[in-house]
């Protein structure tokens, strides 16, 4: 297995929420000496900009030695894998499914909404466990060239561990991921996945990448939770 730091696989631009633009971000992954990067952007299925993005990223490509690719992140609608992405995705390399929400049934709801209806008792923790990996489950057999990004960056903002998902679960969603052709990243913004649950689709020989998520540029292949994690999963048989 390729276990590369040389690349930054998540890097956002003013197409979206990012500081910078498209080719400033080239510029910067070039000076930190990366070999790969993906430009990625968030999207909702009213976004139009697409075309645009993609000549963006086509146009750098042809100034640059650095693999130049294009990416989409969007956030997981409902348990039955739908994503708010636009229908027309064409020219994009890699879909980002995001858990940002929590899909639950039909639609999903805000952290501090599950944190209320925990409390509540109207619903447990196994449940909403269970969604999020349902949901991620259907949205790598719904689409093609799925990338899994921040695997359980939702968990610690409804007061969840990654502990508190069951081997059963992780084995499923890595046996989806060997199935379906689906790579997982390893996010230095939000520090997660953890390497127990990453371990698990290594075993699966599902490709790693290393991102930063960055939002501007000076963040841009710098790694530090990325770096433990790379060493980590290097010594591990």
């Amino acid at each position: 297995m390729n276990l590369n730091l040389l690349e930054d696989m998540h890097i956002h631009s003013t197409f979206s929420d990012g500081i910078n633009s498209v080719e400033e971000n080239v510029r910067q992954a070039e000076t930190v000496g990366l070999a790969r990067m993906c430009c990625v952007d968030h999207v909702r299925t009213t976004s139009d900009w697409i075309p645009q993005f993609v000549n963006a990223v086509e146009n750098v490509r042809l100034q640059t030695s650095i693999t130049v690719f294009s990416g989409v992140e969007a956030k997981i609608l409902n348990e039955a894998g739908q994503i708010d992405a636009p229908s027309n995705l064409d020219g994009i390399d890699y879909i980002y499914a995001a858990d940002h929400q929590v899909p639950l049934g039909d639609t999903f709801f805000a952290p501090r909404e599950i944190r209320a209806m925990l409390k509540e008792n109207s619903i447990t923790k196994n449940e909403v466990i269970a969604s999020i990996i349902n949901s991620t489950v259907r949205v790598m057999e719904n689409y093609q060239n799925v990338v899994i990004a921040h695997l359980f960056s939702v968990l610690p903002k409804i007061g969840f561990d990654e502990t508190d998902v069951s081997e059963k679960q992780l084995k499923k969603l890595a046996d989806t991921a060997r199935r379906n052709c689906v790579k997982i990243e390893i996010d230095e913004r939000w520090k997660c996945p953890s390497f127990r649950t990453v371990s698990y689709f290594k075993a699966q020989n599902i490709p790693i990448w290393f991102s930063s998520d960055s939002h501007r540029r000076e963040t841009i292949g710098r790694y530090d939770y990325n770096a433990r994690l790379h060493k980590q999963l290097r010594a591990a048989p």
